[in-house]
Formats: structure tokens, C-alpha cells, sequence
């Protein structure tokens, strides 16, 4: 079985490779630091030490108190214990907001939690979410829990969370934030206003079971019962390792965050080669290096085996929906029809790709039409 090169690998916002400082603090920490940072003996408190240290450089980079950040096994984890925590909180009559496009760890937690008193907020064709739509919500004065992500995971488009987390704090709504997608991707300023901030670090080139959740709101989100690990807040052992791994990784993202040039430089060769392509989001601000689209002919999967053995890994969209069954519920809200959606693939660069991947993935996907439409037009010759 062929392994596809990193820097054919273009699938990042599904999971990133390892960086090598990833890497390498992950190994330092299997080797070094793999005690239990709970143990009285000193290697015990020397790795207390270093998730210590760990907690203050991450919270330095999101912001807010560093005893109000959790480390989690990932967003999932922290996107469910918000929803549960402030379902359990209100009564009946209180409702939640999430963006139609949220993340399905966000959308479904959601949907299970509040039914009926959930409010899914409209976006516009580009997929961003209309602030008019949360302005609206507001002003019935019954909302408790606002949840917007920062950057989309199957379009790439990033959301005005700054201004919906105004809009809640003038109406003193907390406001939760998935930024997953943005962190070592984009600028981790102003995310210390989020009242709840969850994220995972795998997307960027870290470890995979690692994530965190940092509040600012006046009580404190439990998240797993039974030991006192994390100021009592999620009982089990700390994974050092991967925890020193993450810091390394994103340390190193956010020193390399880039510009949109290589994934304008694909879209506008890709635009070349196949005639009627359609991308997304084009309109709005994108996370640099992600690219959506609707092909103008041919079933996603036929594009993605066709592309796989031509040696690209891309995407129909979110792995997380894989599976599910149905059209995508980011493409539905943006107004796109099931067919539309069978046609849709994402592309997501990072760390791995340089210039001359991005062209290549380009000239790949023309190499691809033209197979298919062969494919075509060999089979209805054969019918005839």
C-alpha cells in the first residue's frame, strides 16, 4: 500500500501531519517526563512543573488566567461539557444559539441538549453568519449560551466572532468560541474575550487526544468527576507528553502563520483547467490555505479516487460528518442543493505543502478532469 507524501497531503483541516518540534517534545516527554504529575516524589512534582509551565505559555497565547484553562483530549470533549454545562444550568424557558455552520461536536451536542429551545443562526451565501440574525436572538432576552466558531471547517470561512462576542456582552450573554480551525492559523489576538474558548491541536501539526477548554465566566465548567487533576475540574492523569508536544507544535504555527498567496495561486490555475468550477466563500475572508469548491461534473468520490491515485489526498469535507449520511449541513445553509453538494471537495494546505505543491495539486485536479470526462465519454460509446 502506498503511503501519499506530506506534501501531497492536502486534507490539514482533517488532521495535520506531526510537526518535528511536535514531535520532538513528544518524544522528550514519553522519555522524560512520562510520571504522574500528581505523585508527591520529585519527579512527580518536576512534571507538575512542566504542565505548569505548559498551562502559562498557553495562556499567555489565548488569553485569560492560566488556572481557567483545562487541558481536554480535544474540542469535542470541551464543546459537549459547554453545552452540557449550561443546559443544566437554565431553565426552561432559557435558549441557545449556535451558527448554522457550527462543527457537528458543537451542532449535535447542541441539538441533544436544548431541542427545541436550541436556535440555529442563519448565515449568508458566502457562509458567514449574520450578525442581524444574533442581534435578534438577543433582543427576546431569553438566550443563555451564544456559541459562533472562529473559522469554518469545511469552507474555510472565517466568522465575525469578535463582533457576535461583543453583541452577547452587551447583552451580557456568554459567549462560547470553537476556534480549532483558527489557532496557528491565524492571529490568537482578541480570543481572550470569548467568555468559553475550546480547541484542539492536531489540526496544526500537533499531537492527536489533546485540547483545552479556558473559561472567563464567574463559574467553572466541570468536566470529567473523580480525581482533583485540573484545579478539580477534569479528573485523570495529564498527558505531559502530549501536552508539551501541542505547545511545541503550536509555538512553532504561530511563528509561521502565512498568507493566502499559494492557495490564490491554485485557485486561479484550477479555475484554468476546469471550466465552471465554483468556489466557495470567495466573497468572504477564508482561512489561507483552505479552498472549497463545487466541480462542475462528477460525483466527489469519483474526483477523490481519481485524484488518490494520481497521489493527492483531498477532501468531501468534514471527516467528522463522514459517514453520516445526507448533504452537508454547512452547504445547505449556505443555500446549495443536494446535488451541488455531491460535487463539492475542500483542499486544506498547511505546514506540509510549499509553492510547487500547490501547483501541482492544481495541474493534478486537470489531469483528473480530463481522465473522467474520457472515463465519459468511453462508457456512453460502449452503451451506445
Amino acid at each position: 500500500m502506498s503511503v501519499t507524501p506530506l506534501s501531497h497531503y492536502f486534507d490539514h483541516n482533517a488532521t495535520s501531519p506531526l510537526r518535528e518540534s511536535g514531535r520532538l517534545a513528544l518524544a522528550g516527554g514519553l522519555d522524560e517526563s512520562w510520571c504522574n504529575p500528581s505523585s508527591p516524589h520529585s519527579e512527580g512534582v518536576r512534571c507538575h512543573a512542566l504542565l505548569e509551565d505548559a498551562r502559562e505559555r498557553f495562556a499567555a497565547i489565548f488569553g485569560g488566567a492560566a488556572e481557567r484553562l483545562s487541558f481536554t483530549s480535544g474540542a469535542t470533549e470541551g464543546n459537549n461539557a459547554v453545552m452540557a454545562f449550561f443546559h443544566a444550568k437554565t431553565d426552561s424557558r432559557g435558549k441557545a444559539a449556535v451558527s448554522a455552520v457550527e462543527h457537528p461536536s458543537v451542532l449535535e451536542s447542541a441539538k441533544t441538549r436544548f431541542g427545541q429551545n436550541l436556535e440555529q443562526l442563519a448565515v449568508d451565501e458566502n457562509g458567514v453568519l449574520c450578525l442581524d440574525a444574533l442581534s435578534s436572538f438577543l433582543s427576546e432576552g431569553k438566550a443563555i449560551l451564544i456559541s459562533v466558531m472562529a473559522a469554518n471547517n469545511e469552507t474555510g470561512v472565517l466568522q465575525p466572532w469578535s463582533e457576535a462576542q461583543a453583541l452577547c456582552r452587551e447583552f451580557g450573554v456568554p459567549f462560547h468560541c470553537d476556534a480549532t480551525q483558527w489557532l496557528g492559523r491565524m492571529p490568537a489576538e482578541g480570543l481572550d474575550a470569548c467568555d468559553l474558548l475550546t480547541g484542539s491541536f492536531h489540526k496544526l501539526g500537533g499531537p492527536k487526544g489533546i485540547g483545552f477548554l479556558r473559561t472567563s465566566c464567574e463559574d467553572s465548567v466541570r468536566l470529567l468527576y473523580g480525581g482533583h487533576q485540573e484545579g478539580g475540574l477534569r479528573a485523570g492523569t495529564e498527558n505531559v507528553p502530549s501536552i508539551l508536544g501541542s505547545l511545541a507544535s503550536l509555538e512553532e504555527a504561530i511563528r509561521e502563520i502565512t498568507d493566502s498567496s499559494n492557495r490564490d495561486l491554485f485557485e486561479k490555475r484550477v479555475a484554468e483547467l476546469i471550466p465552471g468550477i465554483q468556489f466557495l466563500g470567495a466573497e468572504a475572508n477564508r482561512l489561507p490555505l483552505v479552498s472549497s469548491f463545487v466541480l462542475p461534473k462528477f460525483d466527489n468520490l469519483r474526483w477523490i479516487n481519481r485524484m488518490d491515485r494520481l497521489g493527492f489526498a483531498v477532501s468531501t469535507g468534514s471527516a467528522c460528518a463522514t459517514g453520516r449520511g445526507g448533504p452537508s449541513h454547512v452547504l445547505a445553509a449556505m443555500g446549495h442543493s443536494p446535488e451541488e453538494a455531491r460535487r463539492f471537495l475542500r483542499v486544506s494546505g498547511g505546514w506540509s505543502n510549499a509553492t510547487d505543491d500547490w501547483i501541482a495539486l492544481a495541474d493534478a485536479f486537470g489531469v483528473a478532469y480530463e481522465e473522467l470526462d474520457n472515463d465519459e465519454g468511453e462508457s456512453q460509446v460502449i452503451s451506445l
